[in-house]
This record gives C-alpha cells, structure tokens and sequence, in this order.
C-alpha cells in the first residue's frame, strides 16, 4: 500500500506539540539508548534466490532524545519528543547452490538510515504498590536526514564500498524512490524512579512504520512496498517542574 506522510500535516503535528507544551505544568529531560531495526519484505527487493541461505538481522545504532512531559494527572501524562535515531537493515547472504560457500564466502548488505523525529505519545502510569510503571502509546513524525548502503562480497574484495542513497522525490531507473517523510505507531513501556532532584527513567520502545520506506512505481507481489520496524532501549532523566 502506498502512503506518503503529508507535509502539512507534519507541519499542523508540530505546531499541536508546541501548544502541549506551552502548559506551566510540564517538566523536561533528556533521554539516550541503542536502536535495533529492520526491514519488512526486504529479501524481495534484493531479488535474492530460493537456494540462498539468507540471515536478516538488526541494524543497531543510537538514539537520543530530549523529551518534554505535561503532565495531565496523578495517572496520565503527554510526552513529546525532539529525537535523532538510526535506523536501517543489515542482511548476510550465503549460496546453498555453489561449494564454494562451504568456504565462509557470503555477501553482506548493510542500510544505514538517519532520522529526525518527533514522537507524541499518551502515558498512563499504573501503580504496583510503592512503585508503578508506565505504559504508552503514541505516533511519531520522522524525516530521513541521509541514508547509506554497504555492499561486500568476500569473493570480490573490491566490490566492498559504502554508497550515498540517491534521496530523490522521482523514481529511479529501477522503478523505486526512497521516501524521507516518515509516520510510525510507537509503544512505550518504562519504569520510572522519582526522586527529589528529578525523575530516573529506564525503559524500551517498539515503533512500525505506518508509511513505506521504499515505494515501487508499480506494485505487485514482487514489488512489495518496505517498511522500517524495531525497538529502543533507552535511560533517560526527567528535571522535576519544581525543584
């Protein structure tokens, strides 16, 4: 299915966000942790042959963010973010059809994708005796800053390189294009400890891509749109709205 985030819409979530946080109630952070994502229907694009032994693995990177709570009550909170993650996909490819394989030869593809994001999502806070813990769910706005591909093949030494992906809003010659707007649904489940000087967050984050990365000019079976998924493990700190 083909569904490119709209711009003005993009553009109405920030200016929603912004009047969120003009509240008095609202309390500030920062927050870091490591990225684990991947693609849907990635094999497909490859054109990677039945007989091959093919590994699709996590791409892992960073994520950073400075999120701002408004606290509703006792039990709910808003939190909006201003957020940086990597995302992307790393494959190993090895030939079941050639001897040669049995020698460790294989190919390995890597996609190194770096975004900038603006996550929204609603919290409810569950208490478990003394203590609790939150629960999200939300939607994040995202725009592909600048992507990479990463092609070796231990056959061919030279063929290793890294490759500017070509960010273009035109289908290329092989009939795709790259979408840089970006919509996910995200759930968040973190374990907040609240003290004096401030709120210690440690929590993990599970994001789907609502729209496609990679758009074919014409679809079918073969030419299925791919979409981003992964998760976040993440610490943060929250500075108390009045110290």
């Amino acid at each position: 299915m083909k569904f490119i985030f709209p711009r003005k819409t993009f553009l109405i979530l920030i200016l929603m966000s912004m009047s969120i946080f003009s509240y008095t109630q609202i309390a500030a952070g920062f927050q870091a942790g490591l990225s684990f994502h991947q693609f849907q229907n990635y094999h497909k694009k490859e054109n990677i042959p039945p007989s091959d032994e093919q590994n699709d693995l996590f791409k892992h990177g960073i994520y950073v963010a400075l999120p701002i709570v408004y606290k509703i009550n006792n039990q709910f909170s808003v939190q909006g973010e201003l957020s940086f993650a990597h995302k992307g996909h790393k494959i190993i490819i090895r030939s079941n059809s050639v001897p040669i394989s049995q020698n460790g030869d294989y190919i390995n593809i890597e996609y190194r994708l770096d975004y900038f994001e603006i996550p929204i999502l609603i919290k409810r806070f569950i208490p478990i005796k003394n203590k609790g813990f939150n629960i999200g769910m939300g939607i994040s706005m995202g725009y592909l800053l600048n992507g990479k591909r990463l092609y070796f093949d231990s056959t061919q030494p030279t063929s290793e390189g890294i490759f500017p992906l070509n960010l273009s809003n035109n289908f290329n010659t092989s009939g795709y294009k790259y979408n840089r707007w970006d919509a996910s649904y995200l759930i968040d489940l973190s374990l907040p400890t609240i003290t004096r000087y401030g709120t210690f967050v440690f929590g993990t984050r599970s994001s789907l891509d609502i729209t496609s990365w990679l758009i074919y000019e014409e679809q079918n079976s073969t030419n299925p749109d791919i979409h981003n998924w992964g998760i976040m493990i993440y610490g943060g700190y929250i500075i108390p709205d009045k110290m």
